[in-house]
Formats: C-alpha cells, sequence, structure tokens
C-alpha cells in the first residue's frame, strides 16, 4: 500500500513539475561524422586509423564495407608541430613528430589513448618498425651533414630501450625503409645500413647506379629495393652487395611524391603527371628482373593525398571522402569503401524533408529519424552551393554558373533530386538570400539588384521583376504583401501585391550611432522587424513610413544567421546558437544556448535550422541533432532559467542533470528532504561554460540508496545556483 501511495504520490508530481525545464538546448544524437583533411592514415585490423590535420587521431570500422562506421577519436596535441608519420606495431599506433612521439593504445578502437609522449634526442628525421625494432634516423642543427641512426627494442612500449647508435655522414635522410636484415635512409643519396643483429648496425655505403639528384621514394620488402625517381623505377637485391636487377621506364613520370609501398607483389607510389595532376601507379615486381606498370590513374585533380600501408589502399578525392580499396592479388584496385572528409555544416528543412551540404560542395538529402539521428540518402554535386532552401517540396540554390563567376537559381526536386531548371541571374554575384513565398522567390544580390521568380511551374520558372542600379541587398523579410530589403545602409520597404510591378513604399536610412548596421538577415515580428548584424541584433518598430524607436541586443556569438523559433528568436553561426525570448519584443533575452565545434572549411549558408523542437546544427565534425523542448518552455517563462532538469523522473540510484552556467569551474550537488535537511552532497565533475550535462549518483554520504520521495536538488558552481527537484523510487 505504502509503495502505491508512493507511485502515485511520484505521477502527482511529475505533472506539476513537468514544465521545469533547464536553460540549454539538450543533445539528441549525432549522425554523418566527418574525418576533416586527412595527414597520415594505417590499418589496424578492420580499422582505419587516421590522424587529421588538426591533430585528431580517429578510427573507422571498416568491417562493413557497405556501412563504415566512425569508431573513435582522441586529441593528440594542440602543438603547431607537423606530425611526420604514423606506424602500427601490434596493439599500438606510433605518431612522430620533430622532437618526440606518441604511443597510443589501439587494444579498444573505440577509446584509443595516449599511454605516453617518448622523447627523441636530436630532431627527428625519419623512421620505421620492424619485428618489434624501432628505427629512427636523427638530426643535429649543430652537425650539418650527418645523421644518427638508432634502433630500440620496443618490448616494453612503455620503455622502449636503446639498442645501438650509428653515426653517418649525410644529409637530412626524411626517409627510411627496412627490409630482410637491411635499412636504408635517403634524401638523395640512399645509403645501406645492415640490421641483422639491431645491437651491432653496419653501415654499407651508397646505392650504386642511382640517379641521386632525381630520387623521390622508395620501398624494401624482403630483399628488394625498389627506387622510383623521375622518369623510372629501379629494382635491387639487397640479399649480399646491392646488385641493380632492372630499370622500367615510367608513363610520362614528371616528379615521384614519398610514400612509397610494396604489397602483394607490387610497388605503389603517386607522382605528378605533366598536366599537375595527382596519380598513383602499380608496378609488378612477380619478376623482380622485369617490372612491369601494371596499374595508373588520375586520384582528382587539386588533391594530392594517397597512402598504401601494405594491406589497403586509400586516397583523398576532392575533398569530399576518403576511399579505401584492398591491395589486389591482380587487376586494379576498387575504391568500394568510402567516408566523409567533412560533414553536413549547413542544412535546411521543411515537413519531412531534410537536406544539407558540406564544405566540398556535396549536397545531400537526408532522412530525419525518429530517434533524432540522421542518415545519408543520396547525393548529388552542386557548382559551389548557397543559400539552401527548401518550399514546397522543391530544393532551391544558388550555384556559379558556367559563364564566368555568374550565378544561377537551380530548381530539383527536394525528395529525388532530380534538376527541374535552371535560371540565370545575368551577372548577380554573389546571391545573398533566397526567400520563397507561396510560387514566388525573392532573391537578393551583391551586384544586380534584386529578382522576383514564380517557380509555380518548376520546370519552367519565370522571371517577373528584375531592378538593377540601385545598389547591393543583403537580405529580406516578407509579410503579406510588403516586402523590406536591407542593403550595407538602406533599408527598403515594397508593396508587391503585384509582383511584376512592386511599388517602393519608403527607405530609411540603417544608421546607428554613426555606424552601418550592414544586416545579414532581416525578420518580422508582429509590429516588429529585426536585423542581424555581425555580433547585434537590432530591432526597430515599424510605425507608418519609417522604422522607429530602435533598440540591440548584443548576441553571444558572431552571427551569421536568424530564424523565428516558437515565439523568440533562434540566432547564432558555427560557433554556436542562442534561443532569445521576445517576451519584451524591445529587448531580446536569452534562455538558451549551446556551443558548437567550428566547420573545417567556411561556406555560404545557414548552419542549423528547425523542425517542430528538433534543432539540426552543423557541428565541425558531425550533424548534431538537439532537442529545443525545454528551450521552448523558457520562452514561455523565461524567469525559469535558473532550474534544473532531472531525467529520468522518477529516478532510480542515479539520474542525469541537465543546466547551464554562465562560467567554468567547479561544482556541488547539494540533496535536500522535504524538512531542508541536506542527505547527500558531492562534487561534480569540472563544469564548462554553457550547457551541461552530468550524471549524478542519488545517494547518501555513504553510499546508501535515499528512502523513496521528492527531493530537492541544488548545483552551485562560482556564486550560480540551480534548482530543480526529483522523485526517488528505488
Amino acid at each position: 500500500m505504502r509503495k502505491i501511495s508512493i507511485i502515485m504520490l511520484a505521477g502527482a508530481l511529475w505533472m506539476v513539475w513537468a514544465g521545469l525545464f533547464a536553460v540549454g538546448i539538450g543533445y539528441l544524437a549525432e549522425s554523418l561524422p566527418g574525418l576533416g583533411r586527412v595527414k597520415q592514415f594505417a590499418r589496424y585490423g578492420d580499422h582505419a586509423v587516421i590522424v587529421t590535420a588538426d591533430n585528431w587521431l580517429r578510427t573507422v570500422d571498416l568491417s562493413d564495407r557497405e556501412h563504415p562506421q566512425f569508431a573513435g577519436n582522441l586529441r593528440i596535441t594542440d602543438e603547431l608541430a607537423e606530425l611526420q608519420a604514423l606506424k602500427i606495431w601490434q596493439d599500438n599506433a606510433y605518431l612522430f613528430y620533430s622532437l618526440r612521439y606518441a604511443v597510443v593504445s589501439l587494444s579498444d578502437p573505440v577509446q584509443p589513448s595516449i599511454l605516453r609522449w617518448v622523447e627523441v634526442e636530436g630532431a627527428c628525421a625519419s623512421q620505421e618498425i620492424q619485428n618489434g625494432i624501432l628505427y629512427i634516423s636523427t638530426v643535429d642543427p649543430a652537425y650539418v651533414g650527418y645523421c644518427d641512426i638508432r634502433s630500440y627494442s620496443l618490448a616494453d612500449p612503455m620503455e622502449p630501450r636503446l639498442l645501438d647508435s650509428l653515426s653517418v655522414e649525410s644529409y637530412y635522410p626524411d626517409e627510411l625503409v627496412c627490409g630482410n636484415g637491411f635499412l636504408v635512409c635517403s634524401r638523395t643519396y640512399p645509403w645501406i645500413v645492415r640490421t641483422e643483429d639491431p645491437c651491432h648496425l653496419q653501415y654499407i655505403g651508397h646505392i650504386p647506379d642511382q640517379d641521386y639528384w632525381e630520387l623521390a621514394t622508395l620501398a624494401a620488402e624482403g630483399n628488394l629495393l625498389v627506387t622510383a625517381s623521375n622518369y623510372d623505377v629501379s629494382v635491387y637485391d639487397l640479399s649480399q652487395e646491392p646488385v641493380l636487377l632492372a630499370r622500367t621506364p615510367t608513363q610520362a613520370l614528371r616528379l615521384t611524391l614519398r610514400g612509397g609501398c610494396i604489397s602483394r607483389g607490387k610497388f605503389w607510389c603517386q607522382y605528378l603527371d605533366y598536366n599537375e595532376r595527382i596519380r598513383f601507379m602499380g608496378v609488378d615486381l612477380s619478376d623482380p628482373s622485369q617490372p612491369g606498370q601494371v596499374y595508373t590513374s588520375a586520384i582528382l585533380s587539386g588533391w594530392d593525398s594517397f597512402w598504401c600501408d601494405g594491406q589497403m589502399l586509400a586516397a583523398e578525392f576532392d575533398a569530399h571522402d576518403i576511399r579505401f580499396a584492398d591491395v589486389p592479388e591482380a587487376g586494379e584496385p576498387v575504391f568500394d569503401c568510402a567516408f566523409p572528409l567533412y560533414s553536413i555544416g549547413y542544412v535546411a528543412a521543411q515537413g519531412d524533408v531534410l537536406i544539407g551540404y558540406n564544405a566540398g560542395g556535396r549536397i545531400c538529402l537526408l532522412d530525419p529519424q525518429t530517434d533524432g539521428s540522421v542518415q545519408l540518402d543520396l547525393s548529388f554535386e552542386a557548382n559551389y552551393p548557397g543559400n539552401l532552401e527548401i518550399h514546397r517540396g522543391l530544393l532551391l540554390y544558388s550555384e556559379h554558373s558556367e559563364i564566368g563567376w555568374w550565378q544561377r537559381l537551380t530548381v530539383r526536386d527536394a525528395y529525388t533530386g532530380e534538376l527541374l531548371s535552371t535560371v540565370e541571374l545575368e551577372q548577380a554575384w554573389p546571391v545573398y538570400q533566397i526567400l520563397p513565398s507561396g510560387d514566388l522567390v525573392y532573391i537578393c544580390t551583391d551586384t544586380d539588384g534584386w529578382y522576383i521568380i514564380d517557380v509555380g511551374d518548376p520546370r519552367q520558372p519565370v522571371v517577373l521583376w528584375h531592378e538593377t542600379g540601385v545598389g547591393d541587398y543583403n537580405c529580406a523579410a516578407l509579410e503579406g504583401n510588403k516586402l523590406w530589403l536591407a542593403s550595407s545602409a538602406m533599408l527598403y520597404c515594397y508593396d508587391v501585391s503585384s509582383p511584376t510591378s512592386p511599388q517602393l513604399l519608403y527607405e530609411s536610412l540603417l544608421v546607428i550611432e554613426n555606424s552601418f548596421i550592414r544586416p545579414q538577415k532581416l525578420l518580422k515580428r508582429g509590429d516588429f522587424l529585426y536585423a542581424l548584424s555581425y555580433d547585434d541584433i537590432y530591432c526597430f518598430e515599424l510605425d507608418g513610413n519609417a522604422p522607429q524607436n530602435v533598440t540591440d541586443y548584443h548576441c553571444r556569438y558572431v552571427s551569421g544567421s536568424m530564424l523565428g523559433f516558437g515565439n523568440g528568436l533562434l540566432v547564432g553561426s558555427t560557433r554556436g546558437i542562442s534561443v532569445l525570448s521576445l517576451q519584451d519584443p524591445r529587448y531580446p533575452q536569452e534562455v538558451a544556448w549551446r556551443d558548437l565545434e567550428p566547420t573545417a572549411v567556411d561556406a555560404v549558408g545557414d548552419c542549423f535550422t528547425v523542425q517542430g523542437n528538433r534543432i539540426y546544427a552543423g557541428d565541425g565534425r558531425k550533424l548534431l541533432t538537439l532537442d529545443g523542448s525545454r528551450a521552448l518552455q523558457l520562452l514561455e517563462h523565461p524567469e525559469k532559467a535558473d532550474l534544473l532538469y532531472v531525467y529520468p523522473n522518477p529516478a532510480g540510484s542515479t539520474a542525469k542533470i541537465d543546466f547551464d552556467l554562465k562560467t567554468y569551474g567547479t561544482a556541488r550537488l547539494d540533496i535536500y528532504n522535504l524538512r531542508g535537511q541536506k542527505v547527500a552532497s558531492r562534487l561534480l565533475p569540472e563544469i564548462e561554460a554553457g550547457f551541461n550535462t552530468v550524471e549524478a549518483e542519488l545517494k547518501d554520504a555513504s553510499g546508501r540508496a535515499l528512502a523513496d520521495g521528492l527531493y530537492l536538488l541544488r548545483i552551485g558552481c562560482n556564486g550560480q545556483t540551480r534548482y530543480g527537484k526529483v522523485v526517488i523510487l528505488n
């Protein structure tokens, strides 16, 4: 009977306090992860191990070739030092920088972790791992023309043991390869060190008959050494004294780039052809005395990344993705597995359609799932797309025309991606905004005035109005038959009841304290017009023929876009988004926010969009699905911004708590019973400024479960306090 009473009490309390929401924008899911620019690649079992240009180690599960999955990531270093090489030995990855290297555990590819950093004596020039022995070539700037070769045992990766050191007269050796009992270092003069006993390294001498100044890359396997120079590939037998077996010319090979590899009887390398295209090549070594070229292919013009780790080929393709191919026994490699480099960074939505595009220029139709995740459905290329909009089942965006730098409006079916039509916009560059309404589309341009285009028949759109010679138009807002257009310094209001002959109603100078607003977005709400500038929102009360009573709000983020959200505003950029209450329309008030990771490459467009209470936002390397329901509640009740949100509620011995703080620091959670007695208190992990989610134990100081009932929660940090309530049912 007591249990039933408690449950009834909990249900009643839950109904009362269900509206107590935290300040903040909650997290639902993330999808479409991207890698960013790849600097190094290797393979560990079924996983690709990738180090990006911004010093993240990321793992991708390739066990399902049709659906590669992002597995884990690890921040390596904030230093500006350039990563030289990535090597894999047993369950560890070794990341080499100029003065030290990191040992990273891959035993759990989902959670890679740094085991330790190892300092290198001298400046590391090149390195290789063979059979548990690490060979490093180092140089000392005080002794120009000399380098040291050191061998280390990796039997204990936490404590590498120096076996031997050998000083050699050589310039900076930036490539080192190991074969059966030998290693070869190269810059211009490749030379040999015998390594049958890693504790006693023996210098042999230079490779004979090599065109030293043209040497670009080399690779070794067994007794064979392969060198690639301008115009030819040479094969040597190093089982005894170096013997040249064959030298074969290549087709139009102007400059071979570093990173050669031998795998499955083939030598793979990368080079530039005479047309400045990046290519990679395979050379058959099944008969070392008669090597033959078996494969050559352009990657794509403008991208120069290609790797072969002995098991797999990988290449970046035109900023869109990195593609993988197993090293073939025979024939050509097939790049049948791909993973995106950049995630969706800019999105638009309407109804059940969600569309986004990434920094590489790929537009994707996305499928919003019931759990908040988003899956790639189809993709098609666009020529520098911008201003993505969805309207009545149509996808509208601007892109470069084939006519110089002119722009055009492209119209597609938003569900299938079918190209329906394009409209050339004469000399427009760039297009700042596309504003659809009914059958009409209003377009603001920088150099070509503004347009009204009828897309009622999307296969045959008609230009109804085009005004030129007035100046640039940054953005527009529409309500009824009134259209507001903003330029760098002016606001224009038109009557567009007749779209073939709009009438100017008034114009007003947009000057605040002698500085131009230069708005990026306009939004009409009630009797007020909101103009989003660089990091301010200006509020104009519209009275008669001119805006009056101007006030402004300084945004948390340098803003790029502004949307209506509930009865408030959603503003922000790739660095974060804010929800603003308009209960007092002259003075917006922030009620919620969330930081975002900046996207890797800037592009024109909106980095977030809204579908009901969901917010889709580009977050650097992934697309976030955020729960805006609590922010919508706060728009109705901004006075409850100091509340925290507990879920599940009722809860058991643990619960998650959402809350916002203005500053970071160490926070404390206190739990009180209904008599005001403190029954538990504990420190929380370090809190970030902004929205936080923590998982906390709801137990007393002795670790015992609290009695069933209603409790008050208090979180304090740096003088800030957040309150909430929870029903505990164990």
